[in-house]
């Protein structure tokens, strides 16, 4: 048996975390992983869409990756989190892109408040904030971004030439995107089981076959 990528609903993944099974003498226990994303038009330039369907064709030994994407829309959001976070032991890695080349930014917090940037149908929350049970201003996922940085830097030899200058950095202010709404949301739930990547363009020597090959190591680092 093999873990593999699929998309789906949330519903689907709820069966398929945690699932043990046999491996020699071994029982190895799939890792349950959620790529959270966003819809968007079918013309529309999305490097973290490309990435993201690129690391869910893929198939693994110890991973059961699921491919989510939501509407842009902030109204479903909590309730689609909290489903999410139904499957035991999920881990959750939204994604977005941002304009800054040449890098992957893991982001380590995310904000309740300053959201301003409003969803496909012209609506933003009320208040300009998260609606959620937490009162915290700030939530950060435990999750060692400095450490998978360090990891994923050593691992795949970014030296600030390779893949046209690649590099991953850590980051603590995602913006206030309805990515990085998503984010609290998820943080909210779980901050051992949430981590949001920031994809850049590609371009020159910064692929999409880098930028995945550099994405999936820091989904290894983090899990």
């Amino acid at each position: 048996m093999m873990g593999v990528g699929c998309e789906g609903e949330i519903s689907d993944i709820l069966t398929m975390c945690d699932i043990p099974f046999p491996h020699s003498r071994e029982v190895v226990m799939i890792k349950g992983i959620a790529i959270v994303g966003f819809e968007t038009s079918e013309n529309a330039t999305n490097p973290s869409n490309d990435v993201m369907e690129q690391i869910c064709s893929e198939q693994y030994s110890d991973k059961m990756i699921f491919l989510i994407k939501f509407p842009l829309s902030y109204d479903p959001l909590k309730q689609k989190i909290d489903e999410l976070f139904e499957c035991p032991g999920v881990v959750a890695f939204h994604f977005e892109t941002h304009l800054v080349k040449n890098t992957i930014y893991v982001e380590k917090k995310a904000f309740q408040s300053g959201y301003h940037q409003k969803d496909e149908k012209g609506y933003l929350p009320e208040g300009n904030k998260v609606s959620c049970e937490s009162v915290d201003n700030t939530l950060e996922t435990i999750i060692d971004c400095m450490d998978v940085v360090k990891k994923v830097t050593e691992k795949c030899g970014l030296d600030g030439v390779k893949f046209g200058g690649l590099k991953v950095e850590v980051s603590e202010d995602p913006g206030r995107s309805i990515g990085a709404y998503s984010y609290y949301l998820s943080l909210q739930k779980s901050t051992k089981n949430s981590i949001f990547i920031h994809v850049p363009p590609f371009g020159g020597e910064c692929t999409k076959e880098a930028v995945v090959n550099v994405v999936k190591e820091i989904i290894d680092a983090a899990t």
